[in-house]
């Protein structure tokens, strides 16, 4: 994993928050400024595109987890997390899994880190990976609903 500190804008700190903000407009305001598709995002945060598409809908996913992970997707640094996480009246505490949390959304914005990284950094911690409990399907779902349906 390399850490690009020095190659880190002064742009990349500097944001300007509106009152009229929403989540689905700042998160497509990040993904724009990233050059990130939905298939992009959805590939880079762990989560599906049908889900991306929800939340860059204006949808506020309800778990912190799924901020965690779009986050670290979108590898932004953690002032525009925490706009992030204001906007779906979130936040992450002061416990040791979220400051751990805490540490892979910075990490993901100062490096190459992916999302298997961060599970595999999670798992070796003893925390649970990076999983939502939303309705959407996972990749591993998705292959074994096709193949259901394709023996019916």
């Amino acid at each position: 994993m390399k850490l690009n500190v020095m190659m880190l804008s002064q742009e990349a700190f500097n944001f300007e928050m509106k009152s009229d903000d929403d989540f689905g407009s700042v998160l497509k305001k990040y993904m724009e400024e990233q050059k990130l598709s939905v298939n992009e995002l959805a590939k880079k945060s762990g989560l599906s595109p049908n889900a991306v598409i929800k939340y860059r809908s204006g949808h506020i996913p309800s778990d912190y987890i799924v901020l965690v992970m779009l986050c670290i997707g979108l590898k932004i640094n953690y002032s525009k997390a925490e706009y992030l996480f204001s906007l779906a009246h979130l936040t992450l505490g002061s416990d040791k899994k979220s400051l751990v949390y805490k540490l892979l959304i910075n990490l993901s914005f100062a490096s190459d880190i992916t999302i298997e990284q961060c599970n595999d950094y999670l798992i070796r911690l003893g925390f649970p990976k990076l999983k939502t409990t939303t309705n959407f399907m996972q990749e591993d779902d998705y292959e074994i609903r096709i193949h259901i349906i394709e023996q019916s």
